[in-house]
C-alpha cells in the first residue's frame, strides 16, 4: 500500500489532502494522448488548454484558502519594515 501512495504521489496523482485528484489524472492523460498523437489537431489543443486552465485555477483556488492571506500579510509587514529602515534619515520629495 506504501508502494502504491509513493508512486501516485511521484506522478502527482494525489492532491495535498492525500485523495485522488480527478484534476492531476485528466492532465496526465491529456499528455500522454498528446505523445502517443503524432500530428496536433485543433480538438487536442483545446483539450490540452482546458484541461490545464482547470489545473491552473484549482491551484490558484487552493492557495487563495485563509492561510495564504496571512503569509501574505506577514511577508508585507516584513517588506514595510525592510522599506522603513531604509527611509530613516532621508528626505523623500512624492510629487
Amino acid at each position: 500500500m506504501k508502494q502504491l501512495l509513493k508512486t501516485l504521489n511521484f506522478f502527482k496523482l494525489l492532491d495535498e489532502t492525500g485523495t485522488i485528484s480527478i484534476t492531476n489524472i485528466a492532465v496526465w492523460i491529456v499528455l500522454v494522448k498528446l505523445c502517443l498523437e503524432s500530428p496536433l489537431d485543433f480538438n487536442a489543443v483545446a483539450a490540452l488548454l482546458t484541461v490545464l486552465g482547470s489545473y491552473r485555477f484549482k491551484q490558484w483556488h487552493a492557495s487563495k484558502g485563509p492561510g495564504a492571506a496571512k503569509d501574505l500579510l506577514e511577508k508585507i509587514a516584513v517588506v514595510e519594515s525592510k522599506v522603513e529602515k531604509l527611509m530613516v534619515g532621508k528626505t523623500w520629495d512624492v510629487r
